[in-house]
């Protein structure tokens, strides 16, 4: 069981005068309900319970700091989640021969804009329930 959650590819860097780095999101994929990945995002996340990103909504103007739950949006570095998703398609695939479709988009997705943006923009992976 889990819940809702959407997975943001995000450049960030922390703004002059803010407490938090801001998250632009440049890629996102609807994981749906992740089930027992639920559990992976929230052990491994570097900032725990701790509100340290935030982003905007699509209007632009609304900061975004916690989820519909009120919980910190989760924030990984790259690999790390890679790593993670990795394992649970592989747990998947040796449980019941399928691989979930979105955890597939998310995988090459990750991979390829990993490869492709410089250090400097500073990826991170943000995850959503909503």
């Amino acid at each position: 069981m889990g819940y809702e959650t959407k997975m943001f590819i995000c450049t960030t860097n922390k703004l002059s005068g803010d407490e938090k780095a801001y998250a632009n999101p440049v890629g996102m994929v609807d994981l749906c309900v992740c089930g027992f990945f639920d559990s992976f995002i929230r052990i491994n996340s570097e900032n725990g319970i701790e509100f340290t990103h935030y982003m905007y909504d699509l209007d632009g103007n609304t900061q975004i700091i916690h989820d519909k739950y009120g919980d910190a949006i989760r924030v990984f570095d790259p690999l790390t989640f890679l790593r993670g998703l990795r394992e649970e398609i592989k747990r998947s695939k040796e449980n019941n021969g399928i691989i979930f479709r979105r955890f597939a988009m998310a995988e090459a997705l990750i991979a390829k804009t990993y490869r492709k943006f410089s250090k400097n923009e500073n990826l991170k992976i943000i995850t959503f329930g909503h």
